[in-house]
């Protein structure tokens, strides 16, 4: 029987291969860990409905159904599936040396074994290589013959309704072999590491957010004691933000000397900052906004994506408009309408939503939407190119002609909302407040019979479209302030 308190997941070795601190902290300090948001969440249900639909393409298997913290009961159980013959197993579970490792489906071919690793991605990732190699080096030790590595992945062309070829089956093998050295060598250091009683001494660094957030993130940055605002709260500075933390340049104070390196936007962030004022350029406003002829239509769409799609003609990820909140201004500053669209059932949203948009919206005007390329891209999907081109963006107003230290280096429009039209905007009261939370609640709405969760619901979710567009009209309404 191993010993469970040495006993490495494969999930956890993937976490040391990241970051060995964050698997000490997972060991001996997991109440520091940060809790599962609802995006993580649902990125978590979708995989499971995805290795579902793939155990699927190999019908008649043996799964191992022992509780998820039971690992010998699952190795068991195993071992009596391969006794039995079986030719395919799923969650086939072992263990070597106090390495524990899943595998999704582990199919029997020619004599030997087939390993394939399912993921809700459409492509081959290198950390899923990795996660493949501590599978293979437990079953090589066990002495089980393997035949090949696999990795079973979304293919995006397919179309419903017809899903046979929704996956991509992709050998690895070579791949998965070039690296199991690097692992093989590095599971015993994990393991004296853990033996250890002291934090490991491991700075913050790119690890920290690559492959994956690391669940200790919020820990480690505060006890690095890193200044807010600082470097990493630059707008567009990614990578090279840590460039210039490692020459130790932290604060905005300290970008000061090399701000002539920096992007305009960048400059004006940390020149905003640093004094602590709002920065307007009026001109630039004026400029940019002269060339929205009104009436101004607010438009904001919620869409879904099923990575395994529902709805005949999608392909998986294909995002899908289920609504959309529409304020109409026909002068600057001046009072607005608001119209809805909100479809509730499970039927395929398109074509009604489409309808209720041509009847409220008119063929003269601005399309005003923020970051327009999403916008864009929904329109045109639903053929509607002349709409398409009468969009105008506030985003690059800001971008160009405004910065406040609040914005912290984004220009979302719930970072620049807040900073400059303040209690106007408050998403934290919302019970959906973003995206995949609309989602989440779409795809719960659409299953319920009429009463008052749908309701509920369907309130929820109008309730935070609306506050999109609403934010936009205030946003755009304080531009045209600023240009008088």
């Amino acid at each position: 029987m191993a010993n469970f308190k040495k006993l490495l997941s494969k999930s956890k070795i993937m976490t040391g291969l990241q970051c060995e601190k964050a698997l000490w902290l997972s060991t001996h300090k997991p109440s520091l860990a940060a809790p599962v948001t609802p995006q993580q969440q649902a990125l978590f249900d979708t995989g499971h409905l995805v290795g579902a639909e793939a155990c699927t393409r190999f019908p008649g298997g043996t799964a191992i159904t022992a509780q998820y913290w039971d690992f010998q009961a699952a190795c068991d159980q195993t071992a009596d599936a391969i006794k039995a013959g079986a030719k395919d197993i799923y969650e086939a579970s072992f263990m070597y040396n106090d390495v524990f490792a899943r595998i999704d489906i582990l199919h029997f071919e020619d004599g030997s074994w087939n390993i394939i690793e399912v993921k809700s991605t459409t492509k081959v990732k290198e950390e899923h290589i990795y996660d493949v190699a501590i599978q293979r080096y437990i079953l090589d030790s066990l002495g089980l013959p393997v035949r090949s590595c696999k990795l079973m992945h979304i293919n995006n062309q397919c179309v419903a309704p017809h899903l046979n070829d929704l996956f991509t089956l992709e050998d690895i093998t070579d791949d998965v072999l070039e690296v199991m050295p690097d692992v093989v060598d590095e599971i015993p250091l994990l393991k004296e590491m853990l033996l250890s009683s002291s934090e490991p001494d491991i700075d913050v660094g790119e690890h920290c957010t690559s492959p994956y957030e690391c669940k200790f993130k919020s820990y480690c940055w505060k006890s690095a004691n890193l200044p807010s605002p600082g470097v990493f709260d630059l707008p567009g500075m990614g990578k090279k933000a840590w460039d210039h933390y490692n020459e130790g340049r932290l604060s905005m104070q300290d970008m000061q000397p090399v701000v002539e390196d920096l992007t305009d936007a960048q400059r004006r962030a940390v020149e905003s900052s640093v004094a602590g004022e709002l920065f307007v350029d009026k001109s630039t406003i004026t400029k940019m906004i002269s060339e929205w002829p009104f009436p101004l239509y607010y438009l904001d769409f919620e869409t879904i994506g099923y990575a395994i799609p529902r709805i005949d003609g999608t392909r998986p990820f294909e995002q899908i408009p289920f609504q959309y909140s529409l304020h109409i201004q026909k002068e600057a500053g001046g009072p607005v309408e608001h119209f809805e669209y909100l479809h509730d059932d499970a039927t395929d949203p398109r074509e009604p939503l489409k309808a209720a948009l041509l009847s409220h919206m008119g063929e003269a005007g601005s399309i005003v939407a923020y970051n327009r390329s999403f916008e864009s891209r929904v329109l045109k999907a639903l053929g509607l190119d002349s709409m398409a081109k009468r969009l105008v963006d506030p985003l690059p107003v800001f971008q160009k002609a405004v910065y406040h230290p609040d914005f912290m280096g984004s220009f979302s429009i719930k970072a620049v909302g807040p900073a400059l039209i303040g209690g106007k905007v408050d998403y934290k009261a919302l019970s959906v407040n973003d995206g995949v939370l609309a989602q989440e609640a779409y795809k719960k709405m659409i299953c319920l019979a009429e009463g008052d969760e749908k309701q509920k619901l369907r309130a929820d979710l109008i309730a935070y479209c609306e506050l999109d567009t609403l934010s936009m009209v205030y946003l755009v309404d304080w531009l045209f302030a600023q240009s008088k």
